[in-house]
């Protein structure tokens, strides 16, 4: 099976507001995923509206996308489950980076 790909991602703007399906793309996560975090008080802050309605603020996303930062190097497991580095391109780091 091949690795993920790691591609650079948008970065939110932080003064607009971002549905789940376009908070989830910006994290590269499944929408799924987001509301499963979201379920278990994981993930990154959200605003839940009157009619049910659920926001992520660009402000929240970048904390978020921030406060997972470990590095320079981005970390996987192994088919073992040991844990392994991958290196990460110059320019993909720097796009990290605020």
């Amino acid at each position: 099976m091949a690795g993920r790909k790691i591609g650079v991602l948008p970065r939110p703007s932080d003064d607009l507001n971002y549905g789940q399906g376009e908070a989830s793309k910006m994290l590269g996560w499944a929408l799924r995923t987001l509301q499963r975090q979201r379920a278990k008080g994981q993930g990154p802050r959200y605003v839940k509206l009157s009619d049910g309605t659920i926001l992520y603020r660009g402000v929240d996303l970048n904390q978020f996308l921030e406060d997972q930062l470990r590095g320079h190097a981005v970390t996987s497991l192994s088919r073992r489950g040991r844990p392994r580095k991958l290196a990460v391109e110059p320019a993909a780091a720097e796009s990290l980076t605020p």
